[in-house]
């Protein structure tokens, strides 16, 4: 039982960092094509 809750804690903790990492990868993403692309 104690283990399924450490694991449910650090499930909960990858997915929090990976959805961080994500919005930060996409912002880097649309600055760049911002930046090459004509502005709309």
């Amino acid at each position: 039982m104690q283990a399924n809750v450490i694991a449910a804690v650090i499930l909960v903790f990858v997915l929090l960092s990976a959805v961080k990492v994500v919005k930060e990868y996409e912002r880097a993403v649309i600055f760049r094509f911002g930046r090459i692309l004509p502005a709309k």
